[in-house]
């Protein structure tokens, strides 16, 4: 049977990875013993052992309960399985996945939902970029820091593993708040990501909210919050607030009357002016350039929500102004003759 791809006795001790520091030196030292099976798998992704190494050593300040962990497990649990030649053997379920090994360790599992959340709402290419500034921010030294190839091959393995969760309707909801006229839709405000850098640090206090090194944090910027928000709910399971630049409440998923306080305030549309009654840390996030300006050649990427349902993704897109151009009977026929040949 197949374990773990890395077990957990050989990554660094936790009282590192609480303090925001890994032991890089005493993990240049370990020594694995890996499965013929393991070593394999690997082989056939392009991964590397090392960059699961150094991917789950990213991971460890994140602490999450044990019911994120089930929620994780039943969302791959709920996924097909395909054979596939020269890629991972198997992709979903099968027994013989990578994915499936990393669910054995608590870091391997924080290693596929934080991959997964990335490529849900900013693509491959940009959460590979992620995870190699992640490796950056932590301090991994050049000769074990894995290049952006292996990272990329790494979330190809993770990316869809969350899609039968709740995670995409959430960030959906939330990106919902940064609308500025319901009536305009999604398209309206689609913009740029915000750069890897900011998006990390603020994940990294997140993450020290989660293992009780500060008590909270603010977030401020665009559209970008509510992918973060949503992370800190649905996987770190914290309190999470969202207000306007008015101090005007738009979201909260605790009871205000026993006195509990939000562990990340989350401000949307703020400017960098950071009010005067914060707990701990503040962070802004700003958003990317109007969807018109990128250049993706360039190496920009969009910032794409979540997930829109069947029975509202034209409204989503394009507002009220989708009911105009669908208000007759032929432009909806041509358009579901389009998705049907498709």
């Amino acid at each position: 049977m197949a374990g773990p791809i890395v077990p957990a006795n050989q990554l660094p001790p936790p009282t590192f990875q609480q303090q925001g520091s890994v032991d890089w030196v005493q993990l240049s030292k370990s020594s694995l013993s890996l499965s013929i099976d393991i070593v394999g798998r690997l082989s056939k992704a392009g991964i590397d052992t090392l960059t699961v190494v150094i991917a789950q050593a990213i991971c460890g300040p994140f602490t999450i309960t044990g019911d994120t962990q089930r929620k994780i497990q039943s969302a791959i649990g709920k996924m097909k399985v395909r054979a596939s030649y020269g890629e991972v053997l198997w992709f979903g379920l099968g027994i013989k996945s990578i994915v499936r090994s990393l669910m054995e360790t608590e870091q391997g599992l924080l290693c596929i939902a934080i991959s997964a959340c990335l490529t849900l709402s900013y693509g491959e290419f940009f959460a590979a970029q992620t995870l190699r500034d992640m490796a950056l921010l932590r301090a991994a030294p050049d000769e074990l820091r894995p290049p952006l190839s292996q990272w990329t091959a790494l979330i190809k393995v993770c990316a869809g593993t969350l899609t039968a969760s709740d995670f995409p309707n959430i960030v959906e909801g939330f990106s919902r708040l940064w609308w500025d006229s319901v009536h305009r839709g999604k398209v309206a405000i689609m913009k740029g990501t915000t750069s890897p850098r900011a998006l990390i640090s603020a994940l990294y206090a997140m993450a020290n909210v989660s293992n009780g090194t500060i008590v909270s944090v603010t977030l401020a910027g665009g559209p970008d919050c509510a992918w973060l928000a949503a992370l800190a709910e649905w996987l770190l399971c914290l309190r999470v607030e969202i207000v306007d630049t008015q101090g005007h409440h738009l979201y909260r998923n605790f009871d205000t009357t026993v006195r509990e306080l939000a562990q990340v305030k989350t401000i949307r549309d703020s400017s960098s002016a950071m009010p005067g009654h914060l707990v701990d840390q503040a962070y802004l996030i700003p958003s990317g350039s109007p969807i018109w300006t990128i250049d993706r050649q360039k190496g920009y990427r969009l910032f794409l929500h979540g997930l829109s349902k069947w029975s509202t993704i034209l409204e989503d897109a394009f507002g009220s102004s989708a009911e105009k151009i669908f208000s007759s009977a032929l432009a909806t026929a041509l358009f579901y003759r389009m998705l049907s040949d498709s």
